[in-house]
């Protein structure tokens, strides 16, 4: 016997499945960067913060890359790069800061300093070369192998670095 119910829950069965492929194709948003994750700070908290959102942002650009359809714009995808590579770039110089401030060196800042400004390196690329002329699929191919590094370096300074 059918239930009077069964046709409702057919209904909400298919909205869901509607709903559910609509909310794949709906655009995802970069995570927001507050502007003061962009100020150099000498407070370690800060600085491993700025590295928590570069790797969280850079992520979310790493998917983009991977992603993006011929035809669209790389735009706002190295706008987030950009930001990923700010991050970093503040995260260093904050360290810097605090090499300056120590009477005497830190092998673990020093460490943290040294990976960071690799990572620093590696992120510049996706920024970079999306002025150079390249043809689309080898910006993409050396966008993503950079950032991928950089995203891998900062994880592991975050390891040592709190």
């Amino acid at each position: 016997m059918m239930s009077r119910f069964a046709p409702a829950g057919w209904w909400l069965g298919i909205v869901g499945m509607l709903l559910c492929s609509a909310a794949q194709s709906w655009p995802v948003e970069p995570p927001p960067v507050p502007p003061s994750m962009f100020q150099v700070i000498r407070n370690s908290a800060h600085i491993a913060g700025q590295l928590r959102l570069a790797v969280h942002l850079g992520k979310y650009v790493l998917e983009e890359l991977s992603t993006v359809d011929e035809a669209e714009p790389l735009d706002n995808i190295v706008g987030s790069a950009r930001n990923v590579y700010v991050l970093i770039r503040a995260a260093r110089a904050g360290m810097e800061h605090q090499r300056d401030a120590r009477k005497a060196p830190s092998p673990l800042l020093e460490y943290a300093y040294n990976e960071t400004t690799n990572a620093w390196n590696l992120a510049r690329i996706p920024v970079d070369r999306s002025h150079d002329g390249l043809p689309r699929a080898q910006y993409l191919n050396e966008a993503i192998r950079s950032l991928r590094q950089a995203i891998e370096i900062v994880e592991r300074v975050l390891q040592v670095y709190r």
